[in-house]
């Protein structure tokens, strides 16, 4: 009685074990975990100063990020190797969130967003310092980034 018991509730407790994996992985990124990165108390602070937003000549916006402490690197994109030894400033690209959704990967200071992939009307955009291994940047325990609202005509 007590061995069915058991394998009863390890059926019920299984699948939760599973859970949190699924969780930590993103279909957007094709699937693979993510790796988030504290900042070493030793380097200077990264920050998105600000985002440059202008209409396009035609349709959609061109964006210009203001950054400091950072360097737009991706060369060791998605290297589960990597490790913060050798470097002295926060590196990687940004991850660009729409409405809560994130919509692309920003490998450098421009980029030009697409009028589609907005909601009609007033949309929040997201910037978030982004580490080679697909996780964002932290500093005091909270990711790097920069908020912004933007209207779709």
């Amino acid at each position: 009685m007590k061995r069915c018991c058991l394998a009863l509730a390890l059926l019920l407790i299984a699948p939760t074990w599973a859970e949190p994996e699924k969780r930590d992985k993103s279909r957007y990124q094709g699937g693979y975990e993510k790796r988030d990165f504290d900042l070493p108390a030793e380097w200077p602070r990264p920050a998105i100063k600000s985002v440059k937003i202008s209409a396009d000549a035609k349709v959609g916006f061109n964006l210009h990020l203001l950054t400091s402490n950072w360097i737009f690197d991706t060369h060791q994109l998605g290297d589960r190797t990597t490790s913060t030894k050798g470097h002295k400033l926060a590196y990687g690209y940004v991850h660009l969130y729409v409405n809560g959704r994130k919509r692309n990967r920003i490998y450098g200071p421009d980029f030009y967003l697409k009028e589609i992939d907005l909601d009609p009307g007033s949309n929040q955009l997201e910037f978030v310092l982004a580490s080679p291994q697909h996780g964002c940047w932290r500093v005091d325990g909270k990711r790097v980034s920069w908020q912004t609202s933007l209207k779709r005509p």
